[in-house]
């Protein structure tokens, strides 16, 4: 078994197929009051209590994986900063792990992988973590990284058009953040600028990509452009990095923007600008975004709540002072015949 937080229960552990991305088993990070599994696939919880609200789901993107993606130094701040957050004590926090090489070629022909796949297993995981019928209504915030952000699209897109069997996660789904997602794509040099830095710690040695992650690829085309009609459903936030990879803006602000969404560029590069620590100037622009989204959807919960029907009024009596002696006089005339 991998190793886990021994103070946690195991219920509160959900243990999916370790990613081939690392050893099974290996741990990823280690943190004083708690340890956790390394990549995995799958839902899985960094956080270490039970709780029942709002379920918030992020996706890691190319080169990364459900827990390192979203670490700096020794914090994970999906579990040590998030939860810190008023409107995000009692949220309930997955994070959704792939095989992202999937992407890469030569791995591309021995994986039938690509971003419908992932997005059809995040339905399907997330969908089971929604048995009950309070838990198809909580609402979900979605985050992706990079190629995260595709995938999420991609999941509500599918949704969509599978309603009966989806259509409550897309109408849960109530709002989504981007971290430097390449929503147009983008072309050969810049996926190798960024994924040769990482070819040695995910094991690769060959950084080209697929074709459908190249700029203004079918596939991602088709995907911007269905999109576009569920867009309007969500409050949409983009954070865009503005630092270079090895010398080369990987998602910049235009390929980063879909439109008619909230944005804001972050000084950090492609992998940091989804990593923070508590004293990371960069963490406070994010709280308080994330803080916002949280109100917005208190607020339209709020308005969605049915109002109690009023009973109408079918009379009145006067219960006054005057009350017992108008009884006494009707109770007289009725003994008396009248």
């Amino acid at each position: 078994m991998p190793a886990q937080d021994k103070d946690l229960p195991d219920e509160e552990w959900l243990k999916p197929p370790v990613s081939s991305m690392t050893p099974p088993g290996a741990l990823l990070i280690t943190q004083p009051k708690a340890q956790h599994t390394g990549p995995s696939s799958g839902l899985s919880r960094p956080k270490s209590h039970h709780i029942d609200d709002d379920s918030v789901v992020f996706v890691h993107g190319l080169g990364g994986d459900s827990y390192s993606t979203w670490t700096r130094d020794d914090t994970l701040w999906i579990r040590d900063l998030l939860p810190t957050c008023e409107y995000f004590e009692d949220a309930r926090i997955m994070t959704f792990g792939y095989d992202a090489r999937a992407f890469l070629h030569p791995f591309a022909r021995s994986s039938t992988g690509r971003t419908f796949t992932f997005a059809e297993a995040l339905l399907n995981d997330l969908e089971d973590k929604r048995t009950t019928a309070a838990a198809k209504k909580r609402p979900i915030i979605f985050m992706g990284h990079s190629l995260g952000g595709i995938v999420i699209k991609s999941a509500l897109r599918h949704a969509y058009a599978l309603y009966s069997q989806y259509g409550n996660i897309l109408d849960s789904t109530k709002a989504i953040v981007f971290f430097g997602t390449p929503h147009q794509g983008a072309d050969t040099a810049t996926w190798a600028a960024f994924l040769g830095g990482l070819s040695k710690a995910i094991r690769i040695r060959n950084t080209e990509v697929v074709e459908e992650l190249k700029r203004w690829s079918n596939p991602l085309v088709e995907l911007t452009t269905t999109f576009a009609e569920l867009a309007p459903r969500f409050q949409i936030t983009t954070f865009f990095e503005e630092l270079a990879t090895n010398g080369i803006l990987v998602v910049p602000q235009g390929s980063a923007r879909i439109g008619n969404e909230r944005a804001r560029g972050l000084h950090a590069d492609h992998r940091g600008v989804c990593k923070f620590t508590e004293l990371d100037p960069n963490w406070t622009p994010v709280k308080g975004r994330l803080e916002g989204i949280a109100v917005g959807i208190q607020e339209e919960l709020a308005v969605q709540l049915p109002k109690m029907p009023t009973v109408p009024t079918i009379g009145t009596v006067d219960l006054g002072a005057g009350f017992e002696e108008q009884m006494a006089q009707r109770m007289e005339r009725l003994r008396s015949g009248q």
